[in-house]
Parts: structure tokens; sequence; C-alpha cells
């Protein structure tokens, strides 16, 4: 069985940027959700539950449901360690990250601008994704629908190393309709850096 991840913090430890409802309705319903469908049709097309060789072998595939149910799972296992509690204070990218984004983007407000940008062209359910290409070592920001994730063949095999979630569920009893309020509020005031610091460094080691 998939394992499911325990919430690193608790439900009231994004506020005022995600409200406790939010995240108890976003863990205890959507991700059990995802995580019990993936289990029970993992089980049905007799796949074997390594999350790891899911996502490498493309084994998601075998049913549209488990594409579905899978990348949900998927997504929020590492979403949950891309978010932090808000009290914590100082919320700035670290060494290596910090390089990348100077690299690629030019500055940290251009970094955050882009996931704006990519938020508002995701029509839909979706995420906006920071990712690293291996092949080269660039970064870009993308947008993904539904729960696909970037590395699925057609986003190129990239890897993740910040996501967002912008299904209406992640935001909608907060912001309503304000998406991009949601978005800048979680990368002004809410990422896990540190967590993003060693996703950086493990890919930068891939080249």
């Amino acid at each position: 069985m998939l394992n499911k991840y325990p919430l690193p913090y608790s439900f009231d430890a994004l506020k005022p940027y995600i409200s406790a409802d939010t995240m108890r309705t976003h863990y205890e319903k959507h991700y059990n959700a995802y995580w019990e469908n993936a289990n029970e049709e993992l089980k049905k097309n007799g796949i074997e539950p390594n999350m790891t060789d899911i996502v490498e072998y493309g084994s998601y595939d075998a049913s549209k449901r488990l594409r579905n149910n899978f990348g949900g799972y998927y997504n929020h296992s590492l979403f949950w360690f891309m978010l932090r509690p808000t009290k914590k204070g100082y919320n700035y990218p670290d060494t290596e990250t910090a390089k990348l984004i100077g690299r690629d983007f030019g500055s940290l407000r251009d970094f955050k601008d882009e996931f704006s940008k990519q938020s508002k062209m995701r029509f839909g359910s979706g995420w906006v994704w920071w990712v690293f290409d291996p092949k080269d070592g660039s970064t870009k920001v993308i947008n993904t629908p539904y729960q696909d994730f970037p590395e699925m063949p057609e986003y190129d095999s990239v890897v993740p190393l910040l996501g967002i979630d912008v299904w209406e569920h992640a935001y909608y009893l907060d912001y309503k309709n304000e998406r991009d309020k949601y978005v800048m509020n979680l990368l002004d005031n809410a990422i896990n850096w540190a967590y993003v610091e060693e996703r950086v460094k493990q890919s930068l080691n891939m080249l």
C-alpha cells in the first residue's frame, strides 16, 4: 500500500493565508480520497505500490482512474512538505535555490511574477511548478492540468522543485475566485524553502 504522509504541521499552521478549514478538508477529504482510490486501482491492476517506480516506469497510465488518483496522491505528498508554518517569519530561498532563481529569472520578484502568470494561464484545475531539466540543468515555471505531474513524458520528464496546487479546493473557501492572491500569499509567506533547497541540491547532482 502507498504510504499516506502525515501533514507535517497542524491544520491551522498556515493561517492567515490558508485556513484550518481549508487544510482539514484538503488533507482529510481530497488527499485521503486520492490515496484510497490509487491503492484500490493499483491492486486492481496488479501494480506494486512503489511510488518511485510508478513515476519512473509510467505505470500510472494503466488506467485513467489510476492516472488521476495516483497523480493527486503524488502531487499532494510533495505539496505538504513544500509549505511551512507561517509563524516562523523569515521566508526567503536558501543558497543554491537563490542562485538558480537569479540565474534563470533575474530576481525573486520576477520568479514570483512568473508563478502568478502561469497560475492565470491554467484554465480550470491544475498545478503550477518550478521545474528542473536534468538534460541541461535549466529551470522554468510551468503549469499542468488536473493531477498531471512534471515527470510525465509530455512535460519532458522534468523534476519538480516547487509546486502550488491551484485546484479550487485548495483556496476557494479562503479566496473565492482570487487565485492569484492565494498563489502570491503562499510564495511570500508560506514556502518551505529548506525543503526546496534539498530538492535543488538533489537535482543538481543529477547533472
